[in-house]
């Protein structure tokens, strides 16, 4: 008889994803883990495998909300300037009433292992070069900038993307922050 799983398993990747962006990869036990999901280690093992295999799943569920967030927010807008003000002002308001300041789950993670890790630095590097293409098209389809002014505005909102959240985690300083978001979108349109 096949077993039965008597949990959800995307909510066990959701508690899961909250425990390794609170702790880090290297921080998190697998104690962590199960003591989160509420189950035993056999179950564990039976289902995720490994603490790196539900690591990665917890990824790769952050990397499709985030990729369909980003999607949602620009089509709503056809203006460029204001999608993408959008953009970082929503992420930032995210970022900003979290009362753990945990910042951005892939960002943390990418400067916690992507140094000595080269899967995880693929990862990021595949995702991040994902949310520039969707960039990139948005911008095509809105505006009458040139190729190579859009992959610069493209790399310059990805940068000030992962620095902000970053910076969320430094301090509670929500005026600067979106003073420098609407500095950045004058300065490049």
């Amino acid at each position: 008889m096949p077993r039965v799983e008597l949990f959800d398993k995307y909510v066990a990747i959701e508690k899961a994803m909250n425990v390794f962006w609170q702790k880090g990869y290297k921080g998190t036990s697998l104690t962590d883990l199960t003591d989160a999901i509420s189950i035993g280690k056999g179950s564990f093992y039976n289902t995720f495998k490994s603490k790196r295999a539900l690591f990665e799943q917890c990824i790769n569920a952050y990397k499709d909300n985030s990729i369909n967030n980003l999607k949602d927010i620009l089509h709503a807008e056809k203006d460029v300037k204001k999608g993408l003000s959008n953009f970082l002002k929503i992420n930032f308001e995210y970022a900003i009433n979290d009362p753990q300041h945990k910042g951005c789950f892939l960002t943390n993670t990418c400067t916690e292992l992507a140094a000595s890790d080269e899967t995880i630095a693929q990862i990021m590097n595949d995702h991040y070069m994902a949310m520039k293409t969707i960039m990139a098209n948005y911008l095509k389809n809105g505006s009458e900038l040139q190729n190579r002014a859009i992959k610069q505005i493209t790399d310059i909102i990805i940068t000030f993307f992962i620095g902000m959240t970053v910076e969320v985690k430094l301090q509670n300083n929500k005026n600067k922050i979106e003073k420098s978001i609407n500095q950045l979108l004058q300065a490049l349109f």
